[in-house]
């Protein structure tokens, strides 16, 4: 049993010397570079396949979902895209996690029907004594 007391210990100990939130924003550095590499690298190797798809996403709201079954939001993700980064800085400045899951379903490239299941997160994020950060 000592060696329990002595993990508990050195648990204590460690804990206050580490910085979460240092290391959560060296982590979401690290993530965007990353991920820019990512893109990078494959635009570099199939310039078109971008293009394509920002044709896409350009066109998704009128003519690419005309004959397409199923409901789906029909505002263009153009004036829905800055309204979900509006929604995230403002929930950033005011410690508002709940804002991060309607900003990611203002961000989809087409809002279906069935993403509006993205909102369950709100119900959990909502609930008291949880925070942001």
């Amino acid at each position: 049993m000592a060696w329990r007391s002595n993990a508990v210990e050195m648990t204590r100990r460690r804990a206050g010397r580490i910085d979460s939130r240092r290391l959560s924003r060296d982590v979401s550095i690290m993530i965007s570079l990353l991920t820019g590499a990512i893109v990078a690298i494959s635009f570099a190797a199939a310039p078109d396949l971008w293009r394509e798809w920002v044709d896409v996403l350009a066109t998704s709201e009128s003519s690419g979902l005309a004959g397409t079954p199923g409901w789906y939001l029909p505002i263009p993700l153009l004036v829905r895209l800055p309204a979900a980064v509006i929604l995230v800085a403002w929930g950033a400045l005011t410690g508002r996690a709940w804002s991060v899951p309607v900003a990611a379903l203002l961000a989809l490239p087409v809002v279906w029907f069935n993403s509006f299941s993205m909102l369950v997160a709100v119900v959990a994020l909502r609930r008291p004594g949880v925070r942001a950060g």
